[in-house]
């Protein structure tokens, strides 16, 4: 064979691999994707579900403490939170409280309108505190 021959074969079958692997490399991820596709939403595994729930005097806002599984820490991480809602605006304030676990001892109690007292906290299982920012609401608490 004369080496322009070979020369020629040598690029033929470069190009024929080249566009063999494109080709596999392009399935493998339409594959990979649809699979994912095919994956259950995070949401899908949630579960939450409201253990109290509590207005103010004035029925300005509400409070609602929920049990949930949906968390960074995975499925298996259960939380109970406190959400706070301005029923006149419409503004919430998510998971101001969260304390590991299920807590059915938690009671909340209103003062003054603005003030809610939560009690029967379990200290050590508390996560996370914070005041609500921008609101006329003081969260008091009062642990076991």
């Amino acid at each position: 064979m004369p080496s322009n021959t070979k020369a020629w074969l040598s690029k033929a079958l470069q190009f024929g691999g080249g566009c063999f692997y494109l080709l596999l490399a392009s399935w493998s991820l339409f594959h990979v994707a649809g699979w994912v596709g095919t994956l259950p939403d995070h949401s899908e595994h949630c579960q939450e579900s409201i253990l109290l729930s509590s207005w103010s005097p004035d029925k300005d806002w509400q409070a609602d403490i929920s049990f949930s599984n949906c968390s960074l820490h995975g499925h298996g991480h259960w939380q109970s939170h406190l959400d706070l809602t301005d029923l006149e605006s419409g503004e919430h304030f998510p998971s101001l409280l969260v304390v590991s676990g299920r807590h059915d001892e938690l009671k909340l109690d209103w003062h003054n309108h603005r003030e809610l007292l939560i009690s029967g906290l379990p200290i050590d299982h508390l996560e996370h505190f914070q005041q609500p920012l921008g609101a006329e609401v003081v969260l008091a608490l009062k642990g076991d």
